[in-house]
């Protein structure tokens, strides 16, 4: 069964109605054993091309909502118009799109609207689209787990005294490059501890489950083999070397500090699984997910020899957790991670204006109203709040 959460679908069509052009989104949940739950969107912000009769989404896009959200929720299908049309139904063009989309995410919808009908489509195990009914219900965002892991690495690097800006580049990639390698080779030693005691890995998730970031936190640990202490120090060798120089240049090898501390939640839907079941996941979410991503933001510090990440900023969207990245010092807040917050900021504010809202909405708004709180905080680090703050009015003025 497919289930929605109740007002998605009116903002869907408001959507729609927006543009003269076709328009596109993605949908967001979770799958429950045999169901599909869809508990928020996103529209589509940027384009390959956009006309009256077609729309190509960026894949870029898709990348950049996929990596802030939480294990467990992700895309499960898509949404977009066919304006001005009477009849609302799937093309051979949406056919095409959807088979392509099912090799990623098995399963997902779609669903189709011009602004007034709406109709929905599935793949079924057959690779057959057929239209589906769905039922549109008040959905609660299940609880969740929450994995901690800290690690305090040494990193010996080749420096050159004066390294070109380009070079920076490559030497995050051979950073991240060797603590991947180092997480993999170190893993099947994972334990688990609760305040401070160890935790069987048969044990079920069950007694776990929390809605709050800072409560029943799971800690990761390595075995005494690989680990004497709760602050692990791991010497890596990075070598970084200018090219295209015949120039003797003078270099000098310096151990940098990274202290990696990473904390997500998991929504998991089965409760049955063990501990145990989640170590494969866990590493490709905490590692991959998280930590890589980091170290492409980082800044390295030459002077106070530290390799400096962002932290976690976390914002609660229609009731679950999207992680986002931020530094704790301000001025480092600029650039790359400067745009991405702010797509962030608009992407999420996007969304909530195509809400209707009536006096039977009071816990959506409260939903809504803690989101933009969120938002608000989480753009006052940065340079652009002045414009998000004017985006939010908007949205509040909707809402009274």
């Amino acid at each position: 069964m497919i289930y929605i959460m109740r007002n998605l679908i009116d903002a869907i069509k408001n959507h729609a109605l927006s543009s003269k052009n076709e328009i596109y989104g993605w949908l967001i949940g979770y799958k429950s054993k045999n169901d599909i739950n869809v508990i928020a969107f996103f529209e589509c912000l940027q384009y390959e091309r956009q006309t009256i009769a077609i729309a190509i989404p960026d894949a870029k896009e898709f990348q950049e909502i996929s990596s802030i959200l939480p294990q467990g929720i992700g895309p499960i299908g898509i949404y977009h118009s066919h304006p001005f049309s009477d009849v609302v139904a799937h093309s051979n063009l949406d056919n095409h799109t959807l088979l392509s989309l099912a090799n990623q995410f098995p399963n997902c919808i779609s669903i189709i609207t011009n602004g007034h009908d709406v109709k929905i489509y599935q793949i079924d195990k057959k690779s057959r689209i057929n239209e589906i009914n769905v039922k549109v219900e008040d959905l609660k965002v299940p609880d969740f787990l929450v994995f901690s892991l800290k690690v305090q690495v040494l990193l010996k690097l080749e420096l050159e005294y004066e390294m070109e800006k380009h070079d920076r580049l490559n030497l995050k990639i051979k950073i991240l490059n060797l603590i991947k390698e180092y997480f993999e080779d170190v893993w099947d030693n994972l334990i688990f501890l609760v305040d401070g005691s160890i935790i069987s890995d048969d044990t079920k998730i069950r007694k776990f489950l929390t809605d709050n970031l800072e409560s029943n936190i799971i800690h990761l640990n390595f075995s005494n083999k690989i680990n004497q202490n709760n602050n692990e120090k791991v010497n890596l060798l990075v070598k970084s070397a200018k090219k295209g120089n015949n120039v003797e240049t003078p270099k000098v090898n310096e151990l940098f500090d990274l202290s990696i501390n990473l904390k997500s939640p998991f929504y998991v839907f089965d409760m049955n699984l063990k501990l145990k079941d989640l170590k494969n996941v866990l590493k490709v979410e905490l590692i991959n997910n998280n930590l890589l991503k980091k170290i492409l933001l980082a800044k390295i510090d030459s002077t106070r020899k530290k390799i400096i990440t962002p932290n976690d900023f976390y914002l609660k969207f229609l009731g679950f957790y999207l992680r986002l990245p931020i530094f704790g010092d301000p001025t480092l807040n600029r650039s790359n991670i400067a745009r991405e917050a702010q797509n962030i900021a608009r992407r999420i504010i996007s969304t909530f204006k195509y809400f209707t809202f009536n006096q039977s909405d009071n816990n959506f708004k409260k939903l809504i109203s803690k989101s933009l709180k969120n938002v608000e905080h989480y753009s006052s680090l940065f340079h652009f709040s002045n414009e998000i703050n004017e985006l939010i009015k908007d949205v509040k003025s909707m809402m009274n």
